[in-house]
C-alpha cells in the first residue's frame, strides 16, 4: 500500500447518468484510498424520470467510463444496493456488503454534500469522511431533465458535463422504447 493512500473508499451514488462529477470523485478517491468501492444505489428502483436507467444499464455506462481509469481499474470494485423502507436497514445492508473488505481497510466515505438528497452521507458517523465540493456545478437532475425534454444535444454546456461513454450510452438509449415512454411522461409533468 502506498504510504500516502489509506483506507477503503466508498462512493455511493445512483449514477443516473454517470457524469464528470462522478469521474472527479473517483479520481480524488483513488488519490487518497488504496481501494474504492462504487455502490450503485436504488438498484431495484422501478424505471422513472428520477431513476430512468436500470442496474444493468448503469453498470454498462459506468464500466464504459471506468476505461479512463485503466491503470487503476483493479483498485475499483462495483457493488449494488437496493432501497430499503428504513434507513437503518439500508445502512446494515451496505455494511454487510463491504464487510469482506474491512479486515484489510478502514472505510472512508467519499462524497459531495449537495442538498437533502445526500442526507445518507451522515448515516455513517463511524467512518472517516472525505467530501469534496461540487465539480463544475454538475447535477444529474438537470441532465435528465434536458435529456427527456429532448434538448440535451443542443446544449453544448450540458454535453460538456458528460464523458463520451455516457454520451454514447444516452444516444443508444434514445433509440429504445423506454426513452419515448419517459419522454412522454416528462412532457406530461411539465404541463
Amino acid at each position: 500500500m502506498s504510504p500516502l493512500r489509506r483506507g477503503l473508499g466508498i462512493l455511493i451514488g445512483r449514477f443516473q447518468p454517470f457524469h464528470f462529477g462522478h469521474q472527479f470523485l473517483i479520481s480524488r478517491a483513488l488519490e487518497f484510498c488504496e481501494k474504492l468501492i462504487l455502490v450503485i444505489g436504488s438498484a431495484d428502483a422501478p424505471r422513472s424520470l428520477k431513476n430512468p436507467f436500470n442496474l444493468e444499464e448503469r453498470l454498462t455506462c459506468i464500466e464504459g467510463n471506468l476505461e479512463s481509469f485503466l491503470s487503476e481499474r483493479d483498485r475499483i470494485k462495483i457493488l449494488s444496493l437496493r432501497d430499503y423502507p428504513e434507513d437503518k436497514d439500508w445502512v446494515l445492508a451496505l455494511e454487510e456488503k463491504i464487510s469482506p473488505y474491512l479486515d484489510a481497510y478502514s472505510p472512508v466515505l467519499i462524497g459531495h454534500e449537495k442538498d437533502l438528497s445526500t442526507y445518507y452521507l451522515k448515516l455513517f458517523p463511524q467512518w472517516t469522511e472525505c467530501f469534496f465540493g461540487s465539480y463544475q456545478e454538475i447535477h444529474a437532475t438537470e441532465i435528465r431533465e434536458a435529456f427527456f425534454a429532448g434538448n440535451l444535444w443542443g446544449n453544448a454546456e450540458m454535453c460538456r458535463k458528460l464523458p463520451l461513454p455516457t454520451q454514447k450510452f444516452l444516444h443508444d438509449f434514445e433509440a429504445r422504447p423506454e426513452y419515448l415512454e419517459l419522454k412522454i411522461q416528462a412532457a406530461k409533468e411539465i404541463r
